[in-house]
């Protein structure tokens, strides 16, 4: 197989990496060649929680979204996606901020000596609990997923290898660093498409000059892929 235009490879979990791709070709009426092959899966982690209906929760990630439910629930989330994952949970959204930095900024600037349970997976890009010490609230954390590492499959190296080009979105650091470390030995670098700067930075030695989306969400990201896909 050879491809005459660039080969967009999706490395996030599968189902991520589908939803997002139908939302490429749908916005940008976009038919070419696209590779999903997933570096991480999600797995859910079986954890008693206590009871969260008024309690005010941090979710950095839809994955965080107990199976349970969020009923009654002060959520103040990470994204978009992650609101309308705790919406469809039956919580409510207080706050949503596009980074988890952002999130905590204002957190910290809430009134102190508050609880909040925080519901995250075993790998974060920000700890809530230290960030949070110095405006006295109390952070409780919970694992309720973990990030599974994965390989590249021999069909993805050999998909890779026929292009002339691959076009590599990355929405997180953990998700770069684990792409760089899959990535076929001796094959040319992918032009690498970050949320932000701090994702781009999981790639470590990156040769080239990674492409940074103007804001951290989807949308920027599709205008940003729009760019290098679109002749």
């Amino acid at each position: 197989m050879s491809y005459d235009q660039p080969l967009l490879l999706l490395s996030r979990p599968r189902r991520d990496s589908e939803a997002f791709l139908s939302e490429i070709r749908e916005e940008l009426g976009w038919a070419g060649p696209a590779l999903i092959a997933p570096v991480l899966e999600i797995e859910a982690v079986d954890v008693q929680l206590p009871q969260l209906q008024e309690q005010n929760v941090i979710l950095a990630s839809p994955n965080a979204v107990p199976a349970d439910g969020l009923a009654g629930a002060n959520c103040f989330v990470v994204g978009q996606q992650t609101a309308a994952a705790v919406r469809d949970a039956q919580g409510e959204v207080l706050v949503v901020a596009e980074t988890a930095h952002e999130l905590c900024e204002s957190l910290g600037e809430a009134p102190g000596n508050q609880r909040f349970i925080w519901l995250r997976g075993n790998v974060v890009t920000l700890d809530f609990n230290k960030e949070l010490e110095g405006a006295s609230h109390e952070v409780v954390g919970y694992t309720v997923y973990r990030q599974l590492e994965l390989t590249l499959d021999p069909a993805a190296v050999a998909e890779i290898a026929a292009a002339d080009l691959v076009v590599a979105p990355v929405f997180s650091n953990r998700s770069a660093s684990l792409l760089s470390k899959a990535w076929p030995v001796g094959q040319t670098e992918p032009r690498l498409v970050a949320i932000s700067t701090a994702a781009a930075s999981g790639w470590l030695d990156y040769s080239g000059t990674p492409k940074i989306a103007a804001s951290p969400n989807r949308a920027a990201m599709i205008e940003v892929l729009s760019t290098l896909l679109i002749p």
